[in-house]
């Protein structure tokens, strides 16, 4: 939880979505309160100051996608904004070391319909050349186009939806109000 107009204070926060908060700040409000959770778990509230979704739109089926924001517009307060990118995640091979351990990942996807992927994340841990841990998960991941996300927002209720091209893929829609 990160409360406060500091949005360099929010842990993984992407750095794009930043600089467009920080060039856009007239919806900020004094004190912001940020929940990160999955979205079976967050109850949401009966207003909402402003959404965000980063790196996360395409784990959910289009049905399920549609419902979210029949659930979040109406809730939004007049003029409030949600904001979504609409990229998938990485597929380039990465490697952090911290200490002695090195920590590995790899990524795979293969088409598994019009607009569904099912992706292979590989991770592994190693001390020196030994793999003293690894881990396999497979999710499917839609792939959805910016112009379709903002459709969807507007059909919503969203009164105005741009796209902000920051690699064409930033979403940012508001309440009518």
């Amino acid at each position: 939880m990160a409360e406060g107009g500091d949005l360099g204070s929010w842990p993984g926060l992407d750095a794009r979505l930043a600089g467009y908060l920080l060039t856009n700040r007239d919806f900020m409000a004094p004190a912001v309160e940020a929940a990160v959770a999955s979205l079976e778990l967050l109850p949401l509230p009966d207003r909402i100051a402003a959404a965000v979704g980063m790196h996360m739109i395409g784990h959910l089926a289009p049905v399920d996608r549609r419902a979210l924001f029949a659930a979040l517009v109406p809730r939004l307060v007049p003029g409030a904004p949600v904001v979504f990118n609409v990229q998938p995640p990485e597929s380039e091979p990465f490697a952090v070391r911290a200490g002695r351990l090195r920590y590995e990942g790899r990524g795979r996807a293969k088409p598994v319909g019009p607009d569904r992927l099912r992706w292979t994340m590989t991770y592994r841990t190693l001390d020196g050349d030994t793999e003293i841990a690894s881990a396999v998960t497979h999710y499917d991941w839609w792939t959805v186009s910016a112009a379709t996300l903002a459709a969807e927002l507007r059909a919503a209720g969203a009164s105005t939806v741009d796209t902000v091209d920051i690699d064409g893929d930033l979403v940012v829609a508001r309440a009518a109000g």
